[in-house]
């Protein structure tokens, strides 16, 4: 079968969880980038990426938000301004004002 693939975005060494925030404009997906390999120059973090982009394949990567180790698993409030993630390597939770993000 020939490959379908929709748009490319550079997410970090090793994307590892994701999730769908805000809507219309305001869309967008966060990408989870574990590092659980310990690349060199690469950290923990949260990539941010505007999908209305990605589906036109133009560059969609908006940015990065810091996180603790080893981020993995999100979940966004019900009042839909926090995401929430889960640190695998270093037991915490941080929280992601999504009306801040790029």
């Amino acid at each position: 079968f020939p490959s379908t693939t929709l748009f490319r975005s550079d997410v970090g060494a090793a994307p590892i969880g994701e999730t769908f925030a805000g809507s219309g404009s305001r869309a967008r997906i966060l990408v989870a980038d574990s590092n659980v390999r310990q690349d060199t120059g690469a950290a923990s973090t949260v990539a941010v990426v505007d999908p209305a982009k990605a589906l036109r394949r133009v560059p969609a990567l908006l940015g990065y938000v810091g996180t603790g180790a080893v981020p993995r698993q999100f979940t966004i409030q019900p009042s839909g301004q926090t995401a929430l993630v889960t640190n695998n390597g270093s037991g915490q939770l941080s929280a992601i004002d999504l009306a801040n993000l790029p």
